[in-house]
Formats: C-alpha cells, structure tokens, sequence
C-alpha cells in the first residue's frame, strides 16, 4: 500500500460538543495513518472548540472557527478549499468510523482506478439515554454510473460514507443555499460528470441519529423536505421532458411539498402551516380532495401528526429495505474486523 496517500477529513461542527470527541478518537484510531483532519467550527455557542484543540497536540488537526453561523455547506465549501488530501471525505461530526475505513477503501481505490469516488455501508444508532443500539437496513447500492438511480431516490444518502479521490470534485462545491439537504445535491453534481461510484461492501460508518435536536424533529424533516424540493426543481432544469416522466419528478416534488407541510405541524403554529400548503398548487377536483385531506391531518394533535409519521416512514422502509437484527456497536465492529 501507497503510505504517501494522504486523505483530509472535513468535519463541519456546530453544538457537538457531546459527541466531536468520537468522531476525533475514530480517526486517531485508524489503522491507516496519514491523515489530515479539517474542522470547521460554524461559530458553536458550546464547548465544541475546546474538545477539538484538545486533541491538535495528539493528531494532524486544522481547526477554524466562522465567525457567524453559516451552514453546514458552507463549511465543507470552506474545508474543501483548505484540503491537501489525495483524497476526501466529508464527515459529520456526530458520525465516526471503523478502524480499517481507510485502510480497506485505499486498497479498494487501487483495484478500482477508473472509479473517481468508492463508498460504504453504514450502520445506523439510536443516541438517547438507553443502551445505544445500532440497527441497519440492506440498501440498494450499484457500482458505475449512478446518476439515474440518485434523482430516482433509490440511493440512501449520506456523504459521510463516501470517499473521493479529490482530482474528481476539484471543482465541485456545495450549495450554501440547502442548509438541511446539501448532501444529496451534492451527490449529484458529482454524479452528472459521469463519475464512477463503486460499493464497498463493508459496514464502516456509525451513524448517530440523534434523539433530541433538528435532526430527528419536525424542524429538521421541514427544513430537509424544504431542500430535497429545492434540488428537485434545480436539477429539473438540466433533465429532458422524457428523463423528468421517467423519474416521475413533478410527483417526487409534489409528494415532497406535502411531507414538508406536515412535518411543519409538528412544531408551528396552524396559521404558518396553511400559508405553506396554500403555495402548494393543487390542479382538478382530486388536487382539492388532496389539499382538504392534507388540511384535515394538519388541524390534528400534533402528536398524532407524529404517531402518522412513525406509520409512513415504517411503509416507505417496508417497501424499499430489508430489516437486520439490531446489533452492539463492538459486535458490528467485530464482524467488520
């Protein structure tokens, strides 16, 4: 193996004071050594700057501070144009990986050289006051060319288990403007210059879903649907009429509008959720219908509005993954070892 590779690590931060420190001793911990990790601190109220500048003296770590928030995408934007890597892996900062991540997906570049990106699996952990336990979905993942299968949503997204060689996304840089949704936008850009995707079939990235904050809340669903409508129509522009009824794009956007909307009730008033809906157009006697049913669901408790969710996401896992038993993390990473 090539030790002279070096690979960054960009990890946007903001109030992970709790959980930065895993995500850190992860790549101190790596089998594969030659590292350089870029933290962009998106002006953080907690303590996330003293946990990160207590490892600077233990592990190669760039650390910067913005001097207000501006998103997550603009501090992988930032980390990016400070990146020296060979390589490059956009990081969550309350995710961490396996021992052997870079080890396994170098050898896996090497046998692989016309791929300009390789990425894993990934198991997903509930973070709350309980044991934590670690469940996973098996997820639809190709190798090649995978532009049609991301604007179709059959990909799970999430950048932090992809690893790209850098001379690929030199020029690519993320939406500042998606500040919920930048993830799958970006997999995209990267995917419409025909750049090869293949899959390691290993589980190597932990991802935490967290209990409490935007991430699990209606706000972070909101803001995420919000996007995900957003990238929609930005990419309907670049597609052909054929190409936007094959991927059946104007239902994606309208089914999208409508979750928003919805996930909107679980933490707004009933007056900034009508606004939302009535920007929503409805066409024909079965668009009124919807639009009634929709106003009917959003009138109701809103903890009801959560019990729906939990429903609709259980459909949606049912129809496009297979369960696997939960599992500890130290036993994942003995079965990844």
């Amino acid at each position: 193996m090539n030790k002279n590779i070096i690979i960054s690590i960009i990890i946007p931060a903001y109030n992970v004071e709790k959980y930065i420190r895993e995500t850190i001793k992860s790549l101190i911990n790596q089998t594969y050594k030659n590292l350089e990790i870029i933290v962009v601190d998106d002006c953080s109220p907690d303590n996330t700057s003293a946990v990160v500048k207590s490892f600077i003296d233990k592990a190669n770590i760039k650390y910067e501070r913005f001097e207000k928030n501006r998103g997550a995408s603009a501090a992988f934007n930032y980390g990016h144009q400070l990146a020296t890597g060979d390589l490059i892996i956009y990081l969550d900062a309350d995710n961490f990986l396996h021992p052997q991540t870079f080890e396994k997906a170098i050898e896996f570049l090497n046998d692989n050289q016309d791929c300009g990106a390789v990425y894993f699996n990934t198991f997903h952990f509930i973070d709350n006051d309980l044991k934590r336990r670690v469940y996973g979905h098996k997820t639809y993942n190709p190798s090649g060319l995978i532009f049609n299968d991301l604007i179709k949503g059959l990909i799970s997204i999430n950048l932090s288990r992809v690893l790209f060689r850098k001379e690929a996304i030199n020029d690519i840089f993320f939406d500042e403007s998606l500040r919920y949704g930048g993830d799958w936008d970006y997999w995209l850009a990267v995917a419409s210059r025909d750049i090869k995707f293949n899959f390691l079939d290993k589980k190597f990235l932990y991802n935490r879903q967290r209990v409490s904050g935007n991430s699990c809340g209606g706000k972070g669903r909101f803001g995420s649907k919000k996007d995900y409508v957003i990238t929609l129509k930005k990419w309907l522009n670049k597609l052909s009429r054929e190409e936007i009824k094959k991927f059946k794009i104007d239902k994606k956007i309208k089914r999208a509008e409508i979750v928003a909307v919805l996930n909107l009730a679980e933490f707004s008033d009933k007056n900034e959720v009508f606004a939302e809906l009535n920007k929503i157009k409805f066409i024909g006697i079965g668009g009124t219908l919807l639009k009634v049913l929709v106003g009917f669901f959003v009138v109701l408790p809103k903890k009801f509005i959560v019990l729906l969710f939990y429903f609709y996401y259980r459909l949606k896992d049912k129809e496009n993954f297979k369960e696997i038993p939960c599992l500890t993390i130290e036993k994942t990473l003995e079965i990844n070892g």
